[in-house]
């Protein structure tokens, strides 16, 4: 989720600097499954920036609720649940760590 509201809020005051058409324009949502999280987001975020909204529910509800509805030009970040996803693998060998590596070998 959006956790404190750090990234939106560098992210719309950069947009309000840099291109205040397109901020007078935009729509911010932040889904968040935590209602404490989302109260700090509304107090965070929304205080400071009229185009933004929080939604206290699972994203993938959210994201499937609204499929039919979405027309326009949309961007979707999640980048919290891609960071979050494992990535790294370390083994023990004879006493050693080792980094584990995934490798195409060439047959598909």
């Amino acid at each position: 989720g959006p956790g404190n509201g750090t990234f939106a809020l560098g992210f719309l005051d950069y947009v309000r600097e840099v291109n205040s058409q397109v901020y007078e324009s935009m729509e911010y949502e932040m889904v968040e499954i935590s209602a404490s999280l989302a109260q700090t987001q509304r107090e965070r975020v929304c205080g400071q920036h009229a185009c933004a909204k929080v939604t206290n529910c699972d994203a993938s509800n959210r994201i499937r609720d609204q499929a039919e509805e979405v027309e326009g030009f949309h961007v979707l970040m999640g980048m919290e649940v891609l960071d979050n996803m494992p990535h790294d693998k370390v083994v023990v060998k004879g006493g050693k760590l080792y980094e584990a590596w995934a490798v195409d070998a060439g047959n598909g």
